[in-house]
């Protein structure tokens, strides 16, 4: 017959046994939920939540598996698991989104560093590619190479832009060959959005030979304006990725005659890609000018496509989000922003007017169109701002006005000039030059340059840059 001391001794290894059972269980379910919620890789899923298992003891364990389950946030009722995972990998945790750089000259990255940074603040953290270490594996092609290591790296799922310099090769001693191509090969099957920049600014002809359509997004040469645009990319892509997350989930800008505030009504403003935009956005009276636009960029646009034909059932998945946001930022910024059409900078938009740019600028004026202005939206830049075209023509049909000059008339801001044409003064000029970055009227300008989108119109050049630069551009 056992004694005493035994049978109690039994009892507690029964316990002890039972009780870890129950603790692995509790284990397995949080683990689950987090790397479900966190929209981690199966490799990351399968870490434990807090410590190395193997390193603690089964009392340790148990203690911290209850305060990752009270920790643990109830999912929401509305949000797709695809979409919350990635909103939660993207940034949505305490880890902050990464900007990644590849850049072979070790001075240039520390001048990037110590002028990014500050003006990234807290939003995202540089991480920089490691040029001077060697790859894994030197047989694979080096888009393949750059992918491997991308997916490996422990802050793949928060990377948020990639900036890369146009050629790697110069002092990479591991990496010679590589080049901004390989690298956005790689960003295009990972669904990473690409900024570009070259060291030396490029000559008026090279510049324009580069025709808006591979998906890149052009940088400055110059390393203190670089440094400013990176920040205003990654927090646009940051912005964006929440706003087409709320849109699909909540259905902003939903029909007429939907029943759903749900997928399927988001779904049905995604019938082209402007109308996906325009959505996004908040400007549906600007979809069928995004749309004139989508003959642009055919890698972004054959993204953008690929979702807004998908079949209503479709889930919002992590990598469809996830290249779904790249698409529409680089359209965006790259096409949208940059070719006045539905967007308009300061000088295309006194151009526009008929405002001297030197009095559009006068406080009283910004203030009469502070209405139209493009702002708290993706990839607003305070030093270059911009204006919605329609939303101008909305204040001047509303004031009946032909333009801006004779809205300031009626609203007693006197002295208004007219804008003058840059290749001839006694001219109104109506126009942007793209090459000169000045107004230009429409007798001294062409505006017969096949790639500028249709949606453009605003868009030309001096006829003489025109006439030196026809051989190359169409």
């Amino acid at each position: 017959m056992p004694t005493k001391k035994a049978s109690k001794t039994g009892n507690t290894k029964a316990k002890a046994s039972a009780a870890k059972k129950v603790t692995s269980t509790a284990a397995k379910r949080v683990t689950k939920a987090a790397g479900n919620n966190a929209g981690l890789s199966k490799a990351e899923e399968a870490k434990p939540t807090s410590r190395t298992a193997a390193a603690q003891t089964p009392v340790a364990r148990e203690t911290a598996e209850k305060r990752a389950a009270a920790k643990k946030v109830a999912p929401e009722p509305k949000a797709s698991t695809g979409a919350r995972s990635y909103a939660l990998a993207a940034g949505g945790t305490n880890a902050m989104p990464v900007v990644l750089l590849f850049e072979d000259d070790p001075t240039i990255v520390a001048e990037f560093r110590r002028l990014c940074e500050p003006k990234l603040g807290t939003t995202c953290r540089l991480e920089v590619f490691p040029l001077d270490k060697p790859p894994s594996n030197s047989d694979k092609p080096y888009d393949d190479r750059v992918e491997e290591w991308i997916r490996g790296c422990a802050f793949y799922e928060r990377i948020v832009l990639i900036v890369t310099d146009r050629d790697l090769s110069t002092n990479s001693l591991h990496w010679k060959g590589l080049s901004q191509t390989a690298v956005s090969a790689a960003a295009k099957v990972l669904g990473l959005p690409v900024a570009g920049y070259r060291r030396v600014r490029p000559n008026i002809i090279d510049e324009f030979k580069r025709i808006p359509g591979d998906g890149l997004i052009d940088l400055s040469p110059e390393v203190n304006l670089r440094s400013s645009q990176v920040a205003s990319l990654s927090k646009g892509f940051i912005d964006l990725r929440q706003r087409l997350e709320n849109w699909h989930e909540n259905g902003d800008g939903v029909q007429e005659g939907a029943t759903s505030k749900k997928r399927r009504g988001a779904q049905a403003t995604a019938a082209s890609p402007g109308a996906l935009l325009a959505g996004v956005l908040k400007q549906p009276t600007a979809a069928g000018h995004f749309d004139t636009f989508a003959c642009g960029d055919q890698v972004a646009i054959n993204e953008i496509l690929r979702f807004s034909r998908s079949d209503t059932n479709v889930r919002m998945s992590v990598q469809v989000h996830r290249r779904l946001v790249a698409a529409l930022g680089v359209w965006l910024t790259d096409l949208v922003m940059k070719y006045p059409g539905v967007l308009v900078n300061t000088i295309a938009a006194a151009s526009y007017l008929d405002i001297h740019p030197d009095d559009f600028v006068r406080p009283q004026v910004q203030e009469l169109f502070k209405s139209a202005r493009y702002t708290q939206l993706p990839f607003e830049d305070e030093d270059a701002p911009l204006w919605w075209r329609h939303l101008l023509d909305e204040m001047l049909s509303e004031a009946g006005c032909s333009n801006g000059r004779e809205l300031c008339g009626k609203r007693m801001i006197k002295n208004v000039r007219f804008c003058p044409c840059d290749a001839d003064n006694t001219l109104h000029a109506g126009y942007y030059c793209m090459a000169t970055g000045k107004p230009i009227s429409a007798e001294k300008s062409s505006g017969r340059v096949r790639w500028f989108p249709p949606g453009a119109d605003l868009a030309r050049l001096q006829a003489k840059t025109y006439r030196k630069l026809a051989p190359w551009i169409g």
